[in-house]
Formats: structure tokens, sequence, C-alpha cells
């Protein structure tokens, strides 16, 4: 493609809506760096591989890792580095010789292991050691097809290396609970815990008027990867459940739908709605619709989705993979199977009015508290610089 030719699509992708449904792959495609960025400038360079979207695009992408990548370039450039962002899957030639610090995953930081680097290196760990996530969801696969006989495609398998970058860096950030652990075989170097962040534009909860309500519905709120995050097992069982109905927000994935047409299409109390906008009226209906937050998943970082429907009130469901602290304000599922899954809806299903309203409210506080940026940014910052002094 000629120079001209791609300038003219950089700009029609700025004006249009197409980031909303293709962003990765066409900045992927059309952009792999940006320099300087916020316009500071110092002897001291960071190199920051991570998503690339939030330094080109004002579009506003809903993923809580649009807000942390900004945080981070803001951290090194308040440390005092002038920041240069690569996206993760940039895997060309880098000149490594002119900076002192590279942050984040994917190729630009898995690539410095193989060249003359000689500075620090934070590896941004959002997700479990890629073994244990791989393997999960090839798990939850295999398990699907034990059940049904089809074999569904793998969805979240990592795209990019990372072994050299989560066994021999400086340090580690990461997320969740219990994430720490997986890469604990195979780094024996510092790792530090912080949040992920729920946008601010993620509507709060309505308590007086869900209780009044009382209903007892569940939402499914989630990315790519349908299986890999259990949506299987929540379908298969309010297959066999009445007087409960389960709201579906997420991406169409082919093969996944045609596997599951059955349930979905036949059964009146599962209702698919699709890619669902989190700050919009939509969501909000769906959210005053349901008491519970359901997500089975085998493997995340900390889930973004769960905490955000916690943060709009409803009370989480979730397997200990999805890196929720749920101890004080919600209910885990044992196995990864639909009879644990039936167990615990039912379960939670007899709770009080009271009680729902107790946990609701907290689970709420706790999210809106807890899981800003500002404490993202101040965690970040103390374990970069704990790193480097």
């Amino acid at each position: 493609m000629s120079r001209n030719m791609k300038e003219k699509l950089k700009q029609y992708v700025k004006k249009s809506k197409l980031y909303e449904y293709f962003a990765e792959d066409i900045y992927k495609y059309l952009y792999h760096k940006k320099y300087s960025v916020f316009g500071y400038k110092s002897d001291k360079k960071a190199l920051l591989s991570y998503r690339i979207i939030p330094f080109i695009s004002d579009k506003n992408v809903d993923h809580s890792n649009t807000d942390e990548a900004k945080a981070i370039a803001r951290v090194l450039v308040d440390i005092g580095y002038e920041v240069d962002v690569f996206g993760v899957q940039y895997d060309k030639d880098i000149d490594y010789s002119k900076y002192d610090i590279i942050v984040g995953q994917g190729y630009p930081i898995e690539n410095s292991f193989y060249k003359n680097y000689t500075g620090y290196r934070v590896y941004l760990a959002t997700g479990e050691s890629s073994k244990y996530r791989n393997y999960a969801e090839m798990d939850r696969l295999r398990a699907i097809e034990n059940r049904r006989g089809r074999l569904l495609k793998p969805r979240r398998i990592k795209k990019f290396p990372d072994f050299a970058s989560s066994t021999l860096s400086d340090g580690i950030l990461c997320t969740g609970n219990g994430t720490a652990d997986t890469y604990r075989d195979h780094f024996d170097g510092p790792i530090y815990q912080i949040p992920v962040t729920v946008p601010n534009k993620v509507p709060p909860v309505n308590n007086e008027k869900k209780v009044d309500k009382c209903t007892p519905n569940f939402m499914w709120l989630g990315s790519s990867g349908l299986a890999h995050k259990g949506l299987d097992l929540c379908v298969e069982a309010f297959h066999k459940i009445e007087n409960k109905k389960l709201h579906i927000c997420g991406p169409f994935e082919g093969d996944f739908f045609d596997e599951y047409k059955g349930e979905i299409n036949k059964n009146e109390n599962i209702e698919y709605h699709g890619w669902v906008d989190i700050s919009s009226k939509k969501y909000e209906n769906i959210v005053d619709e349901c008491m519970f937050s359901l997500f089975p998943s085998c493997s995340e970082g900390e889930s973004g989705s769960v905490l955000t429907t916690m943060k709009s009130g409803l009370i989480p469901i979730v397997t200990p993979e999805t890196g929720i602290n749920f101890s004080e304000f919600g209910f885990g599922i044992s196995e990864p199977t639909v009879s644990d899954v039936l167990q615990a809806v039912n379960e939670c299903s007899q709770l009080s009015p009271q009680k729902i309203k107790e946990l609701s409210s907290k689970c709420s506080k706790y999210v809106s508290s807890k899981h800003i940026i500002g404490k993202y940014e101040n965690k970040a910052r103390k374990a970069i610089l704990d790193i480097i002094e």
C-alpha cells in the first residue's frame, strides 16, 4: 500500500466508527508506534509495549486497559522518562540502545532479551501465565467436546510470546487474586499486584429499584472467548432452569452459536443481546432486571467485566480463576461443571431481599473505591520505583 493511500485510510478510520468493531486489527495494521507521548522530552527514555490505540485516537474503547495504558505512560513521565509506545505485536527491529527501561508485554519487550539491551524490564501481566491460560482454555474446549461431541475453536490463546519476559524481567506487575501464583514456578523476582480499573461511565447501583423488583435474573457480560469465559456452562444450566432468566451480553462467535443455537433460540429464559455499550441505556435496563453476575471463566487476570457489573450492583457468582475477591460479597463456583453452576444459581436465588440489598451495596462500594484509575496509577508508580531504585 502506498504511503498516500495509507494516510487516507488512517484519516477515514479516525472519522468513521470502524474502531468500534475492528479497532485492534485496523490499528495494528496502520499504526505501530508513537514517539514522545504527552509531548514530554527527556534524556532518559522508556519504551512502553502495550495498547497503541489510546495514544493515537481519542475514540473511547470500552476496555479498562485504555485508561490503564495511559496511566502507565503518565507514571513513566512523572518519574522523568520520555515515553515511546509500541503495539504489542510490533515485531520489527527496534533500537533498544536508547531506552533505559521497558515496561509492558508483547514482542517489543520479548525481543529485547535477544538484543544487546541492558536496561530495566518490567513485565505487565494482565492475565495468568500463558502456560496456565492456554491449557485452561483447551481443557474447557475438550470438556465441551466430551459433553457434546464437537470441538470449538480456541479464541484466547496468547498471540505473542512472553516466555523470556515473564521469566527474566526485573519485576512483574499483575492483576487479580492468585494470578501471581501462576508465574511463581518460573519467576523468582518481585511481583506487584495492581487493580483492574472500571470506567467512570459505568452506572452505579440503584438499590431500591432492584430490591423492589427482586427478580432472580442473571447477567453474563464478556468479550471474545465465550467457552473460555464459561458461557457454555451458563447456557446448559439455564436450559434446565425455570422462572429465572439469563441475559447474555457479548460478541457473536459462529461455531459457539451454531452449537448452542437450540438452547439459546428456543428458551424464553435465555436472551442474547449482542455486544452492549456499558454506558448505554440498554445496559442500565438489563442490569435493572438482574441481581447476579454469572461468570465461570477458566482464566483471567482480574475480570473487568465482572467488576463492571459489580459496580452496577450485581452480585458475582464466579470461579476462582476470574481473579475476583468474592468472599465478602459474592459466591464461588467450586468446579467448572453444569451441575455446580446450577447449584450456585439455585442457592443464590434463595437470598432474602435484605441480603441482596446488602451484598449489592457492598459490591458497588468496593469497586467504586478500589478499582479506580488513581489506585492503579499509584500502585504502578510504587512498583516501578521499587524496581529501579
